[in-house]
């Protein structure tokens, strides 16, 4: 088959939603605040999409995102075929068994096994408390800032994000200590991805980041209907706030950072 890049919302929203748990970050990046910094390749056929990759240019490293599992032929020639396309250095998102096809061109830097989340028993939100979070603006962006660079030096996050209005944290003493925010979100697709929570070091195991995702989670429900997050699977701390929160395990996936070989 012959790769192609799409630009048709519709037929991109057709094929996602098929799972929306799983595809929740693709989702959100067809609403308009993130799709200038997307471009889709897939195959097609007749019916519509056969295999599906998002390219993400926003802040930092590129970002590439598969949404099958590389352990059938068609598969396996997607893959391949977008070699051409890519460049030196890429981060990517592999379900499992593309991994193995990228090793042909790329030294792969794992960053671990992953698991994708979904919020399914949002009842348990009832249940925990989240008093004293504050909703963060424009204005927090330098108490935010200082929050990730003191506690989470490898995020994700992109300060035009706080333009969607879903980001909250913990204030104490003039500064944030605990936060919680998005990757993705989407009223027009009622989706959101949950992401850049972090804590003070010294602040961990106080409870602080389950009452932020707790604020968050019931303010992002107010307005989309599936709200999904990614969480490293070695880390049971975090995993264990999540499940309390009502986040049950979607499925897995592993994070590389991509180096194409000389």
């Amino acid at each position: 088959m012959r790769l192609t890049t799409i630009r048709d919302k519709k037929k991109l929203e057709k094929y996602l939603m098929r799972d929306p748990y799983l595809n929740a970050l693709a989702i959100g990046d067809l609403d308009d605040f993130f799709w200038p910094n997307t471009t889709w390749y897939a195959f097609e056929n007749e019916e519509g999409i056969e295999r599906l990759a998002l390219w993400y240019e926003g802040a930092g490293m590129p970002v590439l995102l598969f949404f099958e599992e590389g352990n059938d032929s068609l598969a396996q020639e997607f893959a391949k075929s977008l070699f051409p396309v890519l460049p030196e250095n890429v981060y990517a998102h592999f379900r499992p068994g593309l991994d193995k096809i990228y090793q042909e061109v790329y030294d792969l830097d794992s960053h671990g096994l992953h698991h994708k989340m979904a919020l399914l028993h949002s009842e348990y939100l009832d249940k925990i408390d989240s008093s004293g979070t504050v909703k963060c603006s424009m204005d927090d962006l330098p108490l935010l800032t200082e929050l990730y660079t003191k506690a989470y030096s490898g995020n994700f996050f992109d300060p035009r994000m706080l333009e969607t209005g879903q980001y909250y944290a913990i204030r104490e003493n003039g500064m944030f200590i605990s936060a919680a925010g998005i990757h993705v979100y989407s009223e027009k697709y009622g989706i959101a991805a949950i992401g850049n929570v972090t804590t003070l070091p010294d602040r961990r195991g106080e409870g602080l980041a389950k009452r932020v995702c707790a604020r968050l989670s019931v303010e992002l429900l107010k307005r989309v209907k599936y709200v999904t997050l990614n969480v490293k699977a070695d880390n049971a701390p975090a995993i264990a706030v999540y499940e309390q929160l009502g986040f049950k395990w979607v499925a897995d996936y592993t994070e590389y950072i991509l180096r194409r070989k000389n």
